[in-house]
């Protein structure tokens, strides 16, 4: 899943103010956050929101199965901060010939692209799609 998705997920799920909405807008501006010195981990972060969703559908129905929604969000506020990497980036290929449109890939997963589109990131393995370079063209 990329960030622009799960930040969809989020924007998805109805707060009514209090704790859960200031979770759900901590954890979407920590999708958003890009590569800085103090980074955390996106799949710890996704951890969470899923357990602060459920939270949320429990404390909607009085039902009490797992943690309050305070104790998920104090731990998304004490994730441990991370080494950010530098983002995998790969091009889309195309199986196009004189005929026929074709199909795109990743050319790091090859993933076929949904709806035979171009997008800006790999929906299987997450790499961010770039214009290939004119030597790897030339290969």
């Amino acid at each position: 899943m990329t960030e622009e998705q799960a930040i969809k997920v989020l924007c998805m799920i109805e707060t009514h103010g209090g704790l859960a909405f200031k979770a759900k807008e901590m954890a979407i501006e920590a999708l958003k956050q890009k590569l800085y010195d103090d980074a955390i981990s996106r799949q710890a972060v996704d951890t969470l929101i899923d357990e602060l969703a459920r939270a949320i559908s429990d404390e909607r129905c009085c039902i009490s199965r797992g943690r309050s929604t305070a104790t998920i969000m104090q731990d998304i506020l004490d994730l441990p901060s991370v080494k950010p990497q530098e983002p995998k980036t790969g091009h889309w290929i195309t199986t196009r010939t004189f005929m026929h449109d074709g199909e795109y890939y990743c050319d790091k997963c090859k993933c076929e692209s949904p709806n035979n589109e171009k997008w800006d990131y790999c929906p299987n393995c997450g790499a961010k799609m770039v214009e290939p370079q004119e030597s790897e063209v030339n290969k």
